[in-house]
């Protein structure tokens, strides 16, 4: 879950945003967007206790407001492993089950170039290329950009 990582350094705001805009990718391309099961494990020697990540679940929930996506769950152990086998179950000590949002970004940048063009925006692609075949990182500077419109 990224949003632990982004409370741990107090960045409800981003956390907020991310979930809107993962609810409305959802809803506007359905094909490119859509929900993803997820489990965080909660081990013996966890860097993140269960109370801690039990926390920021509720945060992530709380956040995400009327979220399309239902709110986490703490399924019960025996639950868990009967629903994820290939779980270890040494010194599992519990789970949690979100639904956070999978995209295809190549697609959806894609389909946005493609839904703006057929609004009416001019669209340019953007390429890079590197002169004599040049391709390591400290050849960039012999590197140019290309400017194509669509």
């Amino acid at each position: 879950m990224r949003g632990l990582r982004y409370f741990e350094n107090f960045e409800f705001r981003l956390v907020r945003e991310a979930l809107r805009v993962r609810d409305d990718w959802i809803q506007r391309a359905p094909h490119l967007a859509k929900p993803l099961r997820l489990v965080m494990t909660v081990y013996r020697n966890s860097k993140r206790s269960s109370l801690m990540i039990g926390l920021g679940m509720f945060l992530y929930g709380h956040l995400a407001g009327r979220s399309l996506l239902p709110k986490a769950r703490r399924p019960s152990l025996p639950k868990s492993l009967r629903r994820d086998p290939d779980l270890k179950g040494v010194g599992l000590q519990g789970g949690f089950e979100y639904l956070d949002g999978q995209m295809d970004d190549r697609s959806l940048g894609l389909w946005v170039a493609e839904q703006a063009k057929l609004a009416g925006a001019c669209t340019a692609k953007l390429s890079s290329f590197c002169l004599g075949g040049a391709t390591h990182s400290s050849a960039r500077r012999k590197c140019a950009r290309r400017l194509t419109i669509l």
